[in-house]
């Protein structure tokens, strides 16, 4: 191999490894994807907002997984009612517009698309339900 050969090969490992120095650092700087969500399985769309998820997630946990259960079990027709002490605690606790926003986010879901009419029908069913009973209780007592 001749001096002029031999210089071309260093020089051409040299800027491969610069190059791959230079792609494996641009790669490392890149934001990392968007962390997908889910709600018992069921892949959530994107944040409206940054940090709207963790929002959620805050205001959902005022409920309690068992009242949660039964709001999202009255939503998907597999409960004719929501108790009182559920109902006290949507009304109360987690309030309106947590109500509101979990199920609009669910019939954004491409799980839930298909009964995103209904999803937000027995959304207002249930609110209304709830803050009446929650009413004639509290007028009661």
């Amino acid at each position: 191999m001749g001096k002029h050969s031999t210089q071309l090969l260093v020089f051409c490992i040299i800027v491969l490894i610069c190059s791959s120095c230079a792609v494996k650092k641009s790669l490392a700087e890149e934001e990392p994807a968007e962390k997908k969500r889910s709600w018992k399985g069921h892949e959530l769309p994107p944040e409206p907002y940054k940090g709207y998820y963790d929002w959620l997630g805050k205001c959902g946990e005022k409920l309690t997984d068992k009242c949660g259960q039964q709001v999202a079990d009255f939503l998907f027709y597999k409960r004719i009612h929501v108790s009182y002490v559920c109902c006290n605690k949507l009304v109360k606790v987690a309030g309106k517009k947590c109500h509101r926003e979990f199920a609009k986010t669910l019939a954004r879901s491409k799980d839930f698309k298909m009964h995103k009419a209904q999803i937000l029908r027995r959304s207002k069913q249930t609110w209304a339900q709830c803050s009446f009973i929650d009413k004639c209780v509290a007028k009661a007592e």
